[in-house]
């Protein structure tokens, strides 16, 4: 993907079992460590379980994006990035994401 290294110093995380409705760590979206330069892009990988999500901060519900356990997707500027929220899929007893932060 063309987008990556393109934001300085990535950061990551991983987000466990997001059972309600749960987006970046606000921490990660604008971190002091980096004078609170805002999240730019995100890529985010499915590591186990289906995810449901939205992109503009609803709670996502069964017609939100579908991402399957295996899949990668990149979330895109500054507000995609604020407004992302993740659940898991009602199919998936339960979900883990790698998400790594550019900035």
């Amino acid at each position: 993907m063309m987008f990556l290294g393109y934001y300085g110093q990535p950061r990551d995380e991983e987000i466990l079992t997001p059972t309600t409705s749960t987006g970046f760590t606000a921490a990660k979206l604008n971190p002091s460590t980096l004078g609170g330069a805002p999240m730019k892009c995100a890529l985010v990988t499915a590591i186990s379980g289906d995810i449901r999500f939205d992109l503009i901060g609803n709670t996502p519900d069964t017609t939100s994006h579908l991402i399957k356990e295996g899949d990668t997707f990149p979330v895109l500027g500054v507000d995609a990035c604020r407004g992302f929220k993740c659940i898991v899929d009602q199919t998936s007893s339960g979900a883990q994401l790698r998400c790594t932060y550019f900035y």
